[in-house]
């Protein structure tokens, strides 16, 4: 018999999804209560905290990750920010993290890929590119039917469309 092990922990958020993920300090502190209450930690941030508060909150959160919890976090369109949220400025971004803890972010913006090119090292990066359109069909199906719903006939016609130009169903 061979032992299992539960597998990581993920947090996603999809900047853009929702009025609230577009707001830095929200969605920072967000993502700091939700590895906190993934942890059992407790992180001393409300959702109208100060950005702050947020960026310590979140960093000391993701630091204090217990080694018994691999803990990935995922941060999907970072370029969906405001254009003056002080979060574009990305501090709050760990440059090192415990060997048990990823954060995973995307932009399509070459202003915030660079800032994070400053940042980090070369090694972080990965390019990911459009998917096949096949490919990008198939993801937003499943990812509707997790969520017990589905296009219609139109929706679909018209999602399609701008899957096959860019490779990205939901742009």
């Amino acid at each position: 018999i061979q032992a299992r092990t539960p597998g990581p922990t993920v947090i996603a958020r999809f900047i853009g999804a929702t009025a609230r993920s577009t707001a830095g300090a929200t969605l920072i502190a967000d993502l700091a209560q939700a590895v906190g209450q993934a942890c059992g930690i407790a992180t001393g941030v409300d959702d109208g905290g100060a950005y702050d508060d947020a960026v310590r909150a979140l960093l000391s959160a993701l630091e204090a990750a217990p080694p018994d919890r691999n803990l990935v976090v995922l941060v999907d369109a970072l370029d969906q920010l405001g254009a003056s949220d002080r979060a574009r400025n990305l501090a709050w971004i760990p440059h090192r993290l415990p060997p048990h803890v990823r954060v995973f972010v995307s932009t399509a913006s070459p202003e915030l890929a660079n800032l994070l090119r400053r940042k980090l090292p070369a090694s972080s990066f990965v390019t990911v590119p459009p998917l096949p359109p096949a490919t990008s069909r198939a993801l937003l199906h499943q990812w509707l039917a997790m969520a017990g719903r589905r296009l219609t006939a139109e929706q679909a016609r018209n999602v399609d469309a701008v899957a096959e130009g860019s490779g990205m169903p939901l742009h």
